[in-house]
């Protein structure tokens, strides 16, 4: 290497909007019919991440989750949303949108397949 060139700008910039789904986690067993705190955390880089939505059927339907953290730029906003957890078997989709500041919007995606009496959560990437 010969030479570094420093420039004045924020590499921030240039990340997009995006949205995670923490928990749950990968093979967390959960009770049937009973709250459930799903969540984790937005981005919006330059602009302000202003809205989260989740879906537990795959978006079909979708509710608020509430932020836990103010609106920071550059910094990831934490979100939950409480869930109970259905009584009957099957795979369920959940997925997070975020909204920024500009309109844009963007999802995350987890499935969980239901067993007898608990809920097995796997990604699905």
């Amino acid at each position: 290497m010969t030479a570094v060139l420093a420039i004045n700008a924020p590499a921030v910039g240039l990340w997009n909007l995006k949205s995670e789904i923490a928990r749950p986690r990968v093979y967390e067993t959960l009770p049937p019919n009973q709250i459930y705190t799903i969540c984790d955390a937005a981005w919006a880089g330059e602009t302000d991440v202003t809205e989260i939505a989740v879906s537990t059927d795959g978006g079909q339907t979708w509710a608020n989750a509430e932020f836990l953290d103010p609106v920071r730029r550059h910094a990831w906003r934490r979100w939950k949303f409480d869930w109970l957890t259905p009584k009957k078997s099957g795979q369920y989709t959940l997925l997070a949108r975020a909204k920024d500041a500009s309109g844009v919007k963007r999802d995350a995606t987890r499935h969980v397949r239901r067993r007898p009496n608990s809920l097995l959560v796997r990604f699905n990437d």
